[in-house]
């Protein structure tokens, strides 16, 4: 991360192990943002921090991607409160759907979050946010092309 000065507490979102790999995401708010980091056990942090508007908008998406040799690819990021589910289209996994996770204690104004688990180096085409009824919120596409 860019090294962004924390005003709370760091919260880990979610953690798991993947690839034979640990890993947890974690969260902390600045000043001006958030930032958001998988900490992998073996090689260290990859992640990002956001600057402006602390509050999120209901169908308000961002994410980033974390990944290297002998890894997995992992997906991850923050949503408006209308989202129930994420869909990440992937060149290698095809559509991954996982469940937003609601903010931990701490987290207050963060909206919710997702974590997608894909194989390793992985290649993400596009992030859509899906309602309680499997509609699409939004979609941010990544400019690859399969």
């Amino acid at each position: 991360m860019r090294g962004d000065a924390a005003v709370g507490p760091t919260v880990t979102v979610a953690e798991g192990r993947a690839e034979g790999v640990a890993w947890q995401f974690e969260v902390y708010r600045t000043s001006d943002g958030w930032c958001e980091s998988i900490v992998f056990e073996s090689s260290g942090s990859s992640g990002g921090c956001s600057e402006g508007e602390v509050e999120k908008a209901p169908e308000s998406l961002s994410f980033g991607q974390a990944s290297g040799s002998g890894l997995p690819t992992i997906t991850y990021g923050r949503t408006g409160e209308d989202a129930a589910a994420v869909r990440v289209t992937t060149r290698h996994d095809g559509d991954v759907e996982v469940q937003t996770i609601e903010a931990p204690a701490g987290l207050d104004g963060a909206g919710q979050f997702f974590v997608a688990v894909l194989s390793e180096m992985s290649t993400v085409m596009s992030v859509a946010t899906l309602d309680d009824e499997g509609a699409i919120l939004e979609t941010v596409d990544t400019g690859l092309t399969p």
